[in-house]
């Protein structure tokens, strides 16, 4: 739970401050525009009831060469080979963390301005307090909060839900016996005499402690898709990178053996 939560804490803090550093460049966009089409002043470009903090140049040209690339990486995913929904959800994400950095640039830079033209400071604005907030909320609820737990643990490699696993045999029976038991035929095929591909596989955990916990995919009797879960040392499961390639096999299925106990 402590990694889970920290995980989550880390990619909500970059992906907002990403959001923000693509967006940004939005404030003074639109306080030009206010001030040359509206009846704003370049003082308060917001309204005479707000202080706007003034982005530099600099940051404005870097945030709107930030949200280019962040448009010509959204491009990269439509047009890339992963399947619709989970482009969906990629992108979902990326804006999510647009807007909540969009939320975060207001409540930081536009402030409530007393009568008296002094700014109400940030800890007593209940709308800067709101907005700010609204830019950590705003990814769980337009994003996806599992891929938001998620992304950590695929970069650093703790977790792979599209894996293919080699295996000994050792470890292999534990899987063959776990699946007799559930009436599943694994994914699962030789490579050689003493490793197991496993070909349809997700990591679930491993790289922390000395067991892994792996979701191994067959089909049942009904010929329909299930799985079964189930840790083994960490030591001996290795995931293998495949690419574009097919990974050939001597044997679609492993060669049975008597199933013994679960040690």
């Amino acid at each position: 739970m402590i990694f889970i939560t920290l995980g989550l804490l880390i990619t909500l803090i970059i992906g907002i401050a990403t959001g923000y550093l693509s967006t940004v460049f939005i404030f003074p966009v639109i306080a030009k525009i206010k001030t040359k089409f509206g009846n704003e002043t370049k003082e308060n470009p917001f309204g005479e009831n707000y202080h706007y903090d003034k982005i530099d140049k600099t940051m404005t040209i870097l945030s709107s060469l930030f949200c280019i690339t962040i448009i010509i990486f959204i491009l990269a995913i439509i047009f890339g080979h992963q399947d619709l929904n989970q482009k969906t959800l990629i992108i979902k994400l990326i804006l999510s963390f647009a807007l909540g950095g969009l939320c975060l640039g207001y409540g930081i830079h536009i402030h409530p301005q007393m009568a008296d033209g002094s700014v109400l400071p940030l800890q007593k604005s209940k709308s800067n307090i709101i907005m700010i907030c609204a830019a950590f909320i705003t990814p769980m609820v337009i994003g996806s909060p599992s891929m938001i737990i998620q992304f950590p643990f695929s970069y650093f490699g703790i977790s792979d839900h599209n894996a293919t696993v080699s295996i000994d045999t050792e470890s292999w029976k534990k899987i063959e016996y776990v699946a007799q038991l559930s009436k599943i035929e694994p994914d699962a095929c030789l490579n050689g005499k003493d490793l197991v591909i496993l070909k349809n596989a997700e990591i679930l955990w491993s790289k922390i402690g000395n067991q892994a916990l792996l979701r191994v995919f067959g089909k049942d009797k009904r010929h329909d898709t299930a799985f079964i879960e189930i840790e083994l040392p960490s030591k001996k499961v290795f995931p293998i990178k495949v690419g574009n390639t097919q990974i050939d096999c001597s044997l679609k299925n492993p060669q049975k053996q008597n199933p013994g106990p679960i040690t």
